[in-house]
């Protein structure tokens, strides 16, 4: 695989099992718990690959609004720092993730739980690989 479509894997991961969890296994706990896991897990694996592919000096963006000669991209950034830090964020979620499975399991809205911590881990992720300042700030907004 292509870099940005492990970066892309990486960050679908974790938004797909926010909304399949949300949507499809709110009531069903062991689903949607299994499946943000298995999204934290597979985010963990694109980061490592990525992190030992090496780094790309220049961002990798897609035009997203463009008006008066001014363009506004989406995309996103792999340059040593990021892909530093999203190996050690898509880590400390798949910890969380694993601790949490045993931390809520007698909790009854367990389902709903894991499905935003997969929108939390989507948002962190996407936060740490931005490739501009107004991504950084939408994305740093849905982290809190």
């Amino acid at each position: 695989m292509t870099p940005i479509q492990l970066a892309m894997l990486l960050l679908a991961a974790p938004f797909l099992a926010f909304v399949i969890g949300l949507v499809c296994f709110r009531n069903k706990h062991a689903i949607a718990s299994g499946l943000t896991v298995l999204a934290g897990a597979v985010s963990l694996g694109c980061a490592v690959t990525l992190f030992l592919a090496g780094p790309i000096a220049e961002p990798i963006t897609m035009s997203w609004l463009s008006m008066s000669g001014m363009d506004i991209g989406f995309g996103v950034l792999l340059d040593a720092p990021t892909l530093l830090m999203g190996l050690i964020v898509t880590f400390i979620a798949l910890c969380v993730e694993v601790y949490a499975l045993s931390y809520m399991s007698h909790d009854p809205g367990r389902g709903r739980f894991f499905a935003f911590l997969g929108l939390f881990s989507w948002a962190m992720l996407s936060f740490v690989y931005s490739a501009n300042l107004l991504q950084a700030f939408i994305f740093w907004e849905l982290v809190g």
